[in-house]
């Protein structure tokens, strides 16, 4: 919806702030955020234009370049000051982006043949098109001097373009021209197709030639039909008209989208729904009343939102057992915490054991460990009030279990992890785990969750479809390799371990109990009930038995099974 009306980065921006958002390679609007730029840009410049080269008969013409430099400048400059510190503003911000277009609008202040005249057009061209196509080659990674050397390189490449040059010859040639004229309609398709093929058969390079021919087809027929269609209409060929022909247009695909959003959400789907207890991330919020006493509360015992920070965590909504019980687990951490509910709850089957479990949404692994730059505030709120105030309420035999992704500890794939916040983490740790050996509480921490985020699945997708025979896209590691991917944090576990200050409790082997570490169990149990690595209630509790065993707690055998 946000899409139609030229307001996409907006809406992706407020949702990067969404600890659950969608994946942006599984969302076939992503790159309208780009359009939403573009289209704001458009609203803001002809005001300017208009102001500078024809009010008054254009007397300003004159300060155009300096008034659209200085608004570039002051872009760029807040660009390269705001991108470090939060790179999705940055990113997705139109008055952050303004400079890349401000230069589009200089170049147009150049005579249209200036580039025929330009004896220095002989060696730029060829250098600033062989540039570019370097620049292109290189995976992009947010890279300041990046994307301004892409800027530049397509900026010279306009401004001395028009001559004869090898490289303007290159570009006149047909197969150019025909993808240049296209392009708009190849810069619409080729996200939704990719997005939908990562939704089902998964891209691959056996795959990529038909995807790739598929953009192109329809790309070509949205330019013959869509984009050109306008200018055969007749009804369009009046301003007015065309105003109203387009707003009624948008206002029909508007209704169009309200309609499957809401009446119809969810029940055009045509595939094999997951057989799951609970569905999506929004189920960690749901109640469960324990068979050995008690009720969990969501809503009071999970802070999902920075509203949340200001509710008092109340204990008793938060714990399962009898009230007699000699000793208390602390079960804390992130999303990942009320993921494993189901997991630790068996523990209160135990009479001599309660079980509280409490969580914030987006928190970091450890207080030195910096979160993403949008749960900064829930984070600092986790490790600055909700978590010492609740294991200050621990006693002397109690065990507090830390539960947190430990993903972002790794780095991305294929890269080695991220030493300084390795260090962070394990120095926090330490010292949490010191301190509580004098209190004569124990510490546990749960590790080994097998990095299925990075699969992008979700259970549909694990789920073999019409679409989609054989499930592909969902499996990720082997044992083995997630064991050396994870190496850092095993040998900083073991440290601890060794010096008698941590209790490791690994579930790698339940949830990977095969060679390799798949969405589903070999007995197609489903291990996970979302794309971002929150296990399942059915993964949960095949957990739960190396939860109790790993922390010494006995279970009575009908809560074992």
């Amino acid at each position: 919806m946000f899409s139609l009306f030229g307001a996409a980065n907006f809406y992706l921006f407020y949702k990067s702030s969404d600890y659950f958002a969608a994946p942006v390679q599984l969302n076939p609007f992503t790159h309208t955020w780009s359009l939403g730029v573009e289209e704001q840009f458009y609203l803001l410049y002809p005001v300017i234009a208009y102001g500078l080269l024809i009010w008054r008969n254009g007397q300003y013409q004159r300060l155009f370049v300096p008034v659209i430099g200085a608004l570039l400048a002051a872009s760029f400059l807040n660009y390269a000051v705001i991108l470090p510190r939060n790179p999705i503003a940055a990113f997705y911000l139109s008055p952050l982006r303004f400079w890349e277009l401000a230069a589009g609008c200089l170049l147009a202040r150049l005579p249209e043949d200036w580039g025929r005249y330009v004896p220095q057009a002989r060696w730029v061209m060829p250098l600033a098109l062989a540039m570019l196509f370097g620049l292109l080659t290189i995976p992009y990674d947010g890279a300041l001097l990046q994307l301004a050397m892409v800027v530049i390189t397509t900026a010279v490449l306009i401004a001395f373009g028009g001559g004869e040059t090898y490289a303007d010859r290159l570009l006149l040639r047909v197969p150019f021209q025909y993808f240049g004229r296209i392009s708009y309609s190849l810069y619409l398709w080729h996200w939704p197709v990719l997005a939908l093929a990562r939704l089902t058969f998964g891209v691959t390079w056996q795959l990529a030639p038909l995807e790739l021919a598929i953009i192109v087809l329809l790309a070509h027929l949205s330019y013959t039909h869509v984009e050109n269609a306008p200018k055969r209409i007749a009804l369009t060929q009046s301003p007015m008209r065309k105003t109203g022909f387009a707003f009624g247009l948008l206002g029909a695909l508007a209704a169009m989208v309200a309609v499957l959003v809401y009446p119809l959400g969810g029940h055009l789907y045509l595939g094999v729904r997951p057989k799951l207890e609970q569905r999506g991330p929004s189920s960690l919020m749901t109640d469960f009343r324990s068979p050995y006493g008690g009720v969990w509360s969501g809503g009071r015992c999970v802070v999902e939102r920075s509203s949340d920070m200001t509710k008092a965590i109340d204990f008793d909504a938060c714990t399962l057992g009898g009230d007699k019980a000699l000793h208390r687990l602390l079960v804390i951490g992130n999303s990942f915490t009320s993921a494993f509910l189901r997991g630790v709850a068996p523990i209160a089957a135990n009479p001599d054991w309660r079980v509280t479990v409490l969580s914030v949404h987006g928190s970091s692994p450890g207080p030195h460990v910096a979160a993403d730059f949008a749960f900064r505030a829930a984070s600092h709120y986790f490790w600055t009030r909700m978590f010492p105030e609740s294991v200050a309420k621990l006693q002397k035999g109690d065990t507090v279990l830390l539960v947190s992704e430990l993903t972002d500890l790794l780095g991305d794939p294929g890269k080695p992890a991220r030493k300084e916040a390795v260090v962070s983490y394990f120095t926090d740790l330490e010292r949490f785990a010191v301190e509580q050996r004098s209190r004569g509480v124990r510490v546990a921490v749960l590790y080994g969750v097998p990095l299925m985020r990075e699969a992008n699945c979700n259970p549909e997708q694990a789920t073999p479809q019409w679409f989609a025979p054989g499930a592909r896209t969902c499996t990720i590691y082997t044992h083995e390799e997630t064991r050396l991917r994870t190496a850092d944090l095993t040998a900083g576990f073991d440290h601890l371990v060794a010096a008698g200050l941590i209790v490791p409790v690994d579930v790698l082997p339940a949830l990977c109990p095969g060679r390799t570490c798949e969405f589903r169990a070999p007995d197609n149990t489903f291990l996970y009930r979302d794309e971002y690595s929150h296990v399942s209630v059915e993964g949960a509790l095949l957990t739960a038995p190396t939860i109790a065993r790993d922390l010494s707690i006995a279970l009575p055998k009908h809560a074992a099974r």
